[in-house]
């Protein structure tokens, strides 16, 4: 893998300038637009454009000075991109970790931006966003790919438009809307591991104004890793989506409402750690024989103990989007309601004995509502978008840890509360003026005000209150009960200038002010542990160059930013260690704000189309992530953290996709067969214990490798002239075997434990359209 990554790092280079192309992008006649993400190399017709949605109004992605990756339903369907963790492999820079609690609770980053936990208590740094909603929870997120029209990822901070928690970027997923025709698709794939993967949907015009469209998923996969403890493979799949959607346009009067319910059901066995190292003078030191074990066993085992349906999801979402076209203006209405019930069991020590397991349960409800006002004035020379939103989460969740045995006095039982509110109100416009006619200039404001309120009690499985009167010498409170309640507001902005200095080409300069919620930490014990955490801040400037051109047969498109984001109070997970009131130590985690960062980096994104034979795509990132100072206080010592490494943040990561139209009578079928990959190099998956503050050093255990994936795929479309495909995959065709995330305990209860990249897959896919 290390020589075929090398020839990539050489190759890239004369990728990047053949997809730049000044000279061919100075051409004096608008070109066609070449192929798309989304569109196929076997496509003899001029591309369509791709239009996005990041500044809140349908948009050509060149035009938009803004760093965005986007996909259609074509391009998803191709590179096999059913998850969202499958976005990792066309999006460099953007990592999806499975959280603490599996993959089915994802932790994505983007440019060094993350929350480690997936807790109810804590907001991500990149939010996803399903038919213009939110989603403030990520479990169930990851199965929601089928039916869709596009997906955007939007690179930065968003908090202008887009709110708090997008100060590392936001993600939009958007369903496919019902049609005014009778249509739709079922679609097939079967493969290795006893995959069974059936998805369909159907469209029905009910009237002249009213369609509806019922979409569903149903994945059925035997697990990847083998578990001689229960005699059975565990990390299977058994999940279901469905969605209705609900159109209704009466004709004539400039009004239109979409109505999109969906659901998500997951039963099957989740998160399965496996051991990797121990520290022998600790808690863990039973599991040596497991930990002897994985040096002879194969890769793709785990002792840890993991029941049949250790992870139990079901969520229930809402969007009901309203739009009113009247006078050249037009009124939106976007409310929102989403549902979790989680059940997530996972053993934290991979190993056979009972020695620390838990389980997270989770009931989570949130709505929002957001009004927009969008239209043009001064003769179409300014664009705005003016809108107010309210937002309220309540959740409760329950998280028991067993250490040993029931006796040993370190099981412990930590019932928590939050209620979250925020209000906002923003603005932002876009002016073009007559006398600079290929410049323009767009400003945005938006006021938001928090508000969260946390209430917990812990206790022992006997019943000892482990929340403490005092710091020091405290005793157990009496009632075991504790609650505190925090306000904070911000005014974030955002301001840019791009230059059509030629035709399908931009030149653009952005500066963004955005910020991540503060709170309170969930496992709050002190008095101290219940101060809260501020909020994150994040000023970045970001400049960047959009182009399109066509020479002869040969066309291409490339786009490229450099960035660099400047972040105060930086929110950081600590894991360390206190006495419970039996005396014994215990594992704990909380949030602090870890003073400040910076990170600079450079993004590419591009494509090379020969005609209608051959697509070319590449995209790749650069990441420096450093911390300006990262001083910690515990335990009555300050450890300067600053030279540790960001979590989640490769330095460089790289994917590409090379598709080729096979010369075979298009009477039997239009034939294309792909190569495509991503590679990224080391990272960690803790931001504090990936470094001893003794030494200054970074701890090799810590450690994710650099790991790459190469799949393969031959498509059969319109076969026989009918609307019907037939595919063939290989996914991770080298066998590369790797790690996807981990947690790393050894200070407190011992060892280090991580999660597994998937083995080789292949399989069949049928899909027809009618």
């Amino acid at each position: 893998m290390a020589v075929q990554w090398r020839a990539v790092g050489v190759a890239a280079p004369i990728l990047l300038a053949a997809m730049m192309h000044p000279a061919a992008a100075l051409a004096a006649t608008p070109p066609e637009d070449p192929a798309p993400e989304g569109s196929t190399a076997g496509d003899q017709s001029p591309a369509p454009d791709i239009v996005v949605t990041a500044r809140r109004r349908a948009e050509s992605i060149q035009t938009v000075p803004l760093s965005i990756q986007a996909f259609d339903s074509t391009t998803l369907q191709e590179r096999q991109i059913l998850r969202v963790s499958d976005l990792t492999q066309v999006v460099p820079g953007l990592t999806a970790q499975a959280s603490p609690f599996g993959n089915s609770a994802l932790t994505l980053a983007i440019r060094g931006q993350r929350q480690g936990l997936a807790n109810i208590a804590y907001d991500p740094a990149v939010s996803v966003y399903s038919d213009e909603v939110v989603q403030a929870r990520s479990q169930g997120l990851n199965d929601a790919f089928f039916d869709l029209a596009s997906v955007q990822v939007l690179k930065g901070p968003q908090g202008t438009l887009f709110g708090r928690n997008t100060t590392g970027g936001a993600i939009l997923i958007t369903s496919q809307a019902p049609k005014d025709s009778f249509g739709g698709y079922a679609d097939v794939t079967l493969g290795n591991y006893d995959m069974f993967r059936a998805e369909g949907a159907i469209n029905l015009p009910i009237t002249r104004s009213l369609s509806l469209r019922l979409a569903g998923v149903r994945t059925r996969r035997s697990g990847y890793l083998a578990n001689p403890p229960s005699g059975r493979a565990v990390d299977d799949q058994r999940t279901e989506s469905w969605r209705a959607s609900l159109r209704f346009a009466p004709a004539g009067i400039g009004f239109e409402n979409r109505l999109v319910v969906s659901g998500f059901n997951e039963a099957d066995s989740g998160v399965a750690y496996k051991l990797i190292e121990l520290n022998p003078a600790s808690l863990t030191a039973p599991a040596q024989p497991d930990l002897d074990f994985y040096k002879t066993a194969d890769f793709y085992t785990t002792n840890a103990i993991v029941p049949a349906q250790g992870t139990r999801i079901r969520t229930l979402s809402v969007s009901n989007i309203s739009t009113i076209e009247a006078g050249g203006i037009t009124i939106k209405n976007i409310f929102g309601f989403r549902k979790v019930d989680s059940s997530i069991f996972f053993d934290l020590d991979g190993a056979s004995p009972l020695i620390a397991q838990s389980e997270q349960t989770t009931h989570e409800h949130q709505w929002s509502n957001e009004t927009q006002v969008l239209g043009s004035a001064f003769e179409k020379q300014l664009d705005y978008v003016f809108g107010a939103y309210f937002f309220r989460e309540d959740g409760d969740e329950q998280q028991s840890v067993a250490l040993l045995n029931a006796t040993s006095g370190t099981n412990t039982l930590t019932d928590y509360s939050i209620t979250s509110e925020t209000a906002a109100a923003y603005g932002q416009a876009t002016y073009k003026p007559d006398f600079l006619p290929h410049v323009s200039f767009t400003g945005g404001l938006r006021y938001t005000a928090d508000h969260r309120d946390f209430a917990t009690r812990s206790r022992l499985f006997n019943g000892t209150c482990r929340l403490i009167s005092a710091d020091v010498g405290g005793v157990p409170l009496n009632p075991c009960f504790a609650s505190r309640s925090i306000g904070f507001d911000k005014l974030t902005y955002t301001a840019s200038a791009d230059w059509a200095f030629a035709p399908n080409n931009l030149l653009y300069v952005t500066r963004r002010f955005g910020y991540q919620a503060g709170g309170f930490t969930n496992s709050a014990l002190r008095p101290a542990d219940f101060a809260p955490y501020r909020p994150q801040t994040v000023q970045d400037w970001e400049v960047g160059l959009k182009t399109r051109w066509k020479a002869g047969f040969v066309s291409g498109r490339a786009n490229i930013a450099l960035f660099q984001g400047d972040y105060k109070d930086i929110q950081r997970l600590l894991r360390f260690t206190t006495t419970n009131p039996s005396g014994l130590p215990f594992p704990q985690n909380s949030i602090l704000n870890a003073a400040s960062a910076t990170t600079r980096g450079i993004e590419f994104d591009g494509t090379l189309r020969f005609g209608a034979w051959v697509e070319i795509s590449a995209a790749y990132t650069y990441l420096s992530a450093k911390y300006d100072k990262y001083i910690v206080a515990n335990g009555g010592t300050t450890q300067d953290y600053t030279n540790s490494l960001f979590a989640g943040s490769p330095e460089h990561s790289i994917s590409g996709a090379v598709r080729v139209k096979l010369p075979v009578p298009e009477s039997f079928a239009r034939t294309h067969i792909q190569l495509d990959g991503a590679y990224q190099t080391k990272t960690v998956s803790d931001d504090t214990t990936n470094f001893d503050p003794v030494t200054q050093t970074v701890i090799p255990r810590a450690i994710l490798p650099g790991f790459g994936t190469i799949n393969m795929r031959l498509d059969l479309d319109e076969v026989g002239g009918r609307p019907l495909k037939l595919s063939v995959f290989v996914k991770n065709l080298t066998k590369e075997r790797y790690y996807t995330a981990g947690i790393d305990s050894y200070t407190s209860i011992g060892d280090v434990v991580r999660l597994l990249g998937a083995p080789r897959t292949f399989g069949v896919n049928a899909r027809y359209e009618f």
